[in-house]
């Protein structure tokens, strides 16, 4: 693969904490938790689960206090936890719990591939990404969370040395799921370009890349603009027909 400039970005994106129906423990542990206080977070997060163990929002906050520790097993554990909590909770309309089951899909995969646990990782990605939304419903946060989805989903894959297998994958989510047709077209072909070169197909890839770049980013952000360039950059770098484009890029 001597053309191929390796470009890895794992960002590790995880939805900030749940602030609904909290109690006084968990109003704490937010707080603690956006001064980034990590530990006296969980300490108060777990305090209010003692209350009630089946707050979605106690498990969800939990998780992600315990992310930030590097505690990836137990953070896990937690968004587990607060999905079987979302899924069972009948009082939910449907987005709420989508967005609540989404969110808690989402995570895991990024503590399953922190733990290296590739293949958990990967069945977390695609149960977030399948996750019925209503387009219209999605906020720019939440098509960050996509797009962040793909590109770990391509990292999981390519730590797992199967970059063919990663290109099914990543076609089968797309057409599946009207939300990353809709909203995040530009994020699946740029994630793609990258991916088939990794392949070495660098007709396709650099075809591919093309076409991201002429499509429009919902909800822009810094990130994403930097991945699109550096991933073109990154397909392009060794064809001199692209040598201007590649250093603007």
């Amino acid at each position: 693969m001597n053309r191929i400039l390796v470009i890895f970005i794992a960002l590790f994106s995880i939805t900030q904490v749940w602030a609904q129906q909290e109690g006084p423990d968990l109003r704490r542990g937010n707080k603690e938790y956006k001064h980034e206080n990590y530990t006296e977070a969980e300490v108060n997060y777990r305090r209010g689960l003692e209350k009630n163990e089946n707050s979605f929002e106690g498990h969800y906050n939990l998780g992600n206090a315990l992310f930030r520790q590097g505690k990836y097993e137990q953070a896990g554990e937690q968004y587990l936890a607060a999905a079987r909590i979302a899924a069972g909770d009948r009082s939910l309309g449907e987005a709420e719990m989508d967005e609540r089951l989404s969110a808690s899909y989402h995570n895991l995969g990024n503590a399953y591939y922190a733990q290296q646990e590739y293949t958990k990782a990967i069945e977390a990605y695609k149960d977030y990404l399948s996750q019925p939304v209503e387009e219209d419903d999605l906020t720019g946060k939440q098509i960050c969370m996509y797009a962040d989805a793909l590109v770990q989903m391509m990292n999981t894959y390519q730590s797992k040395g199967e970059p063919d297998a990663c290109i099914s994958a990543l076609q089968e989510v797309y057409d599946a799921s009207s939300a990353l047709q809709q909203e995040c077209q530009r994020d699946f072909y740029s994630v793609m370009g990258y991916a088939l070169s990794r392949t070495e197909n660098m007709r396709e890839a650099e075809e591919t890349m093309l076409k991201a770049l002429t499509l429009p980013l919902n909800h822009a952000t810094p990130e994403r603009y930097f991945r699109d360039y550096a991933y073109a950059a990154a397909v392009f770098y060794s064809n001199p027909d692209y040598q201007t484009e590649v250093i603007n890029w």
